[in-house]
């Protein structure tokens, strides 16, 4: 009877801890349906298997909605300003504000012209300090005419680049107020946003054009009323970067600066099933902004690899514009898929996953599915030690994305549990 009862109670706990042996000619691989590896960046504490560094400061929003600078080699736990919500781990690319003094407005950099007034530390800003500006419009007037402005002079500019100017805005009454966000060059046509509406919370608004070859000199800035008698705004944290899309707030004063690129990778030598060139991978991540470094741009988001080899591993990332994902035997036999599964839009959250064995892989990207691919027979197993986060160790530049979860299982889980995973509520 003790044998019978010890018995079933190891059955009952093979059933718990589900264990599958694969044998292939090449190697055998334990597989388990447990999560070898869960990471949950939906909280206010970051994963300690998670290696993070940054060589500078950054912006970060915290749980209260304030602008917060964290220092160096800090992790960003961001927090949506409006809704208060955590973002997840923001991973960012290097980036530059070309604009200086970026919340001194009362420095001779930042001029107006007659038919607009302006007042230094008027308002206490989105970081807490009393550095916002007050910009009237005291005589009708137009987006061409009416303006607050910074003349960049061609300096750390660039012609044909992709640029976005953003900055943070409130009306001063708490009546609904109309601007335009200005990015121009003098020599060529005017550069203006659309008619824009502060109300009487902050927000962060952004512009994004391309400066043309040939101009004489550079502008960014806000113009305030379009054919209105009167407008009346506090704006702060003006930045002017690279780019299509706006990334955290870098505070300037007599010179542009550079924030740091964020870097974070888990160590994964001797994680469940990582060498068996079998396994499932799950991603949730929040697009924040591209890379911009050349016409064929890319960057991994998340991927396997072995620290050295740039062309080893499971990856999703971005090429070209559009999200892309993709399996790597080993760096003479590369892979099984490269699908576009969404084009890559700032504020988008993507749920992507994979699932691979040495014969077949699945993968499949938010509401979009591939099937089931054939893997050349005799793969070898890789000798991966790391899972990077978005690092730009393969191509050209990295992005900026909000981590949220990360998931591995050491087995080939099928396009089911793919699709399933994609296609799952997105929060």
């Amino acid at each position: 009877m003790r044998l019978r009862a010890f018995l079933a109670g190891l059955l009952l706990a093979g059933q718990a801890h589900a264990q599958i042996v694969v044998r292939h000619p090449a190697f055998a691989v334990v597989q388990s349906t447990a999560p070898a590896l869960d990471l949950n960046f939906l909280t206010t504490t970051l994963d300690s298997r998670v290696t993070f560094s940054r060589a500078s400061t950054r912006s970060c929003t915290n749980s209260s909605g304030q602008i917060v600078s964290v220092a160096v080699n800090v992790a960003c736990m961001d927090y949506d300003p409006g809704t208060l919500a955590l973002k997840g781990l923001s991973v960012e690319a290097a980036g530059t504000n070309l604009l200086y003094y970026s919340q001194d407005f009362s420095n001779a950099v930042w001029t107006t012209n007659a038919a607009t007034t302006k007042t230094a530390a008027y308002a206490t800003a989105p970081d807490g300090t009393t550095t916002a500006a007050r910009v009237q419009l005291v005589s009708s007037g137009n987006q061409a005419v009416t303006w607050f402005q910074q003349n960049l002079a061609g300096a750390g500019v660039g012609a044909s680049l992709p640029n976005t100017v953003s900055l943070w805005v409130k009306s001063t009454s708490g009546a609904n107020q109309t601007f335009a966000i200005k990015s121009t060059q003098s020599g060529v046509a005017d550069h203006f946003s659309s008619d824009l509406v502060a109300t009487s919370t902050w927000q962060r608004f952004s512009f994004s054009t391309t400066f043309a070859a040939g101009g004489a000199g550079y502008f960014a800035g806000v113009t305030v009323g379009s054919a209105l008698a009167s407008a009346d705004i506090e704006v702060w944290g003006l930045q002017l970067e690279t780019g299509y899309a706006t990334t955290s707030y870098i505070p300037t004063t007599s010179a542009a600066v550079t924030r740091a690129a964020d870097v974070a990778y888990v160590n994964v030598v001797g994680l469940q099933g990582i060498n068996g060139n079998t396994g499932s991978l799950f991603g949730q991540m929040v697009y924040e902004a591209p890379v911009v470094t050349a016409t064929s741009a890319a960057a991994r988001w998340l991927s396997f690899n072995d620290g050295n080899n740039p062309n080893a591993g499971t990856e999703f990332g971005f090429e070209g514009g559009s999200i892309v994902d993709g399996l790597i035997d080993n760096q003479a036999t590369r892979t099984v898929m490269s699908n576009v599964v969404a084009s890559t839009m700032p504020g988008t959250t993507y749920r992507l996953a994979i699932a691979f064995s040495p014969i077949n892989a699945a993968e499949a990207g938010n509401s979009t599915a591939y099937p089931t691919a054939t893997r050349a027979a005799g793969s070898t197993p890789l000798s991966l030690t790391v899972l990077n986060l978005n690092q730009s160790q393969r191509f050209q530049g990295q992005a900026s994305i909000w981590f949220q979860r990360v998931t591995y299982y050491p087995a080939y889980l099928g396009p089911a549990w793919v699709t399933n995973k994609a296609n799952g509520a997105i929060p």
